[in-house]
């Protein structure tokens, strides 16, 4: 759809209306406003853009003219990098966001020329960082899986070798005053996000308790019901501007809070992952997620669907107790990091729970459960486990 000139906005015709409605309801339609005042403070600046349509043509037009000035008002602590040499030791625990101005380093392979005819051949030619190789819990089950796949030829495995979820990689095509409003990634994902062409802006907030309780809050709202205020007004003196231009690469761990203007035409390549240090954080907002989801199913005015979800996430949890984490208690039956994760599955994992193409049976996945209770030894003082982060288990490749 070809982008029309601003000063013909108020002159589209019935038919542009109708595609446009169609293929951006959010966005509808709304007579121009008077966002030109050269006085406009920061606190009346904000009231207005809380009241207008977010991704609206107005609440786009007056966010860009101020968002630098005021969009910069937290202490969200990142780390800019020029390149990814010794990444490992720059992202450390990987609890705060990263920026890194050139992929050197980093083991990640984004081709030059990205277009139409090309774009059939990105998922062989994009090769991830090493960081998420390392350390994704899907990349992990994919090679146990699939060694096991190998020597036994079963169609059990198979099966779930196709079904993997794959999220690891995503091609983003924006066009320029695109918008994306507050939210955290599905199921928590830590993200990597490298723009090819032109620039983004991330607004950020930190994954504080009360901050997660708030997005709680403002996730669980249905639609066509009266909404508390807009979340990016509620967490605004927290709100860090970070912005990524060509040739630069973000990585983002998991839980933070965000918003995305695109100020200029932009092409992205990125990638969404799960990681044992924030499991826990990951099953918090998964059951979000699914409490969501089953609004939506009751309900005709609810604002979530499976497309906004990790689909296949609770197959990958049961899947990684099978094959990753009871083999490792076998074998090391008193180190931390593997008796929190067992922890925390034990707490979480619900044999009963059925999801769409569920790889477990009940029966199987008591039998699981019950595996994993065999294997876990006895923990007489019950850890905290709220603010869990796993220590990393992965060497840096040769």
């Amino acid at each position: 759809m070809r982008q029309m000139e601003e000063s013909n906005m108020t002159r589209i015709e019935p038919m542009e209306l109708e595609i446009v409605s169609h293929f951006h309801p959010e966005a509808g339609y709304y007579p121009e406003e008077d966002t030109t005042s050269p006085q406009m403070t920061k606190e009346e600046w904000l009231e207005k853009i809380s009241k207008l349509k977010k991704g609206a043509l107005p609440f786009i037009k007056l966010f860009e003219k101020h968002e630098e000035e005021y969009m910069n008002n937290g202490s969200v602590r990142f780390h800019i990098w020029e390149d990814g040499t010794g990444y490992l030791e720059k992202l450390g625990d990987f609890s705060e966001i990263h920026l890194f101005k050139k992929t050197k380093g980093l083991g990640m392979v984004i081709p030059e020329d990205i277009g139409f005819e090309t774009i059939g051949k990105l998922d062989e030619a994009v090769k991830l960082p090493h960081f998420v190789l390392l350390n994704s819990m899907i990349r992990r089950l994919e090679g146990i899986i699939g060694d096991k796949f190998m020597e036994s030829g079963s169609e059990n495995l198979k099966k779930k070798l196709e079904s993997m979820p794959s999220y690891m990689k995503f091609l983003l095509l924006s066009m320029k005053n695109s918008y994306t409003d507050v939210h955290i990634d599905f199921s928590a994902t830590s993200v990597f996000y490298h723009v090819h062409t032109g620039r983004k802006i991330f607004y950020v907030a930190p994954p504080t308790e009360e901050n997660l309780k708030a997005y709680e809050e403002w996730e669980r709202w249905e639609k066509g019901t009266e909404r508390e205020v807009w979340l990016g007004k509620k967490l605004f003196d927290q709100w860090t501007r970070i912005e990524i231009s060509a040739g630069q690469t973000l990585m983002m761990p998991s839980g933070f809070i965000h918003f995305v203007f695109t100020p200029e035409d932009c092409v992205v390549i990125g990638g969404n992952f799960l990681l044992d240090r924030f499991l826990k954080l990951q099953f918090r907002l998964s059951k979000l997620e699914e409490s969501c989801l089953e609004l939506y199913r009751t309900s005709p005015t609810g604002q979530i669907n499976e497309t906004h979800t990790f689909e296949g996430f609770r197959n990958v949890m049961w899947a990684t107790i099978e094959f990753y984490l009871i083999p490792q208690l076998i074998e090391n039956p008193k180190k931390k990091e593997l008796i929190e994760m067992g922890m925390i599955f034990l707490e979480e994992m619900n044999a009963g729970q059925r999801i769409s193409q569920d790889w477990y049976s009940e029966e199987e996945k008591k039998a699981i459960l019950e595996k994993l209770k065999g294997v876990m030894p006895r923990v007489s003082n019950r850890r905290h486990l709220e603010n869990l982060a796993l220590e990393p288990v992965a060497k840096k490749p040769k």
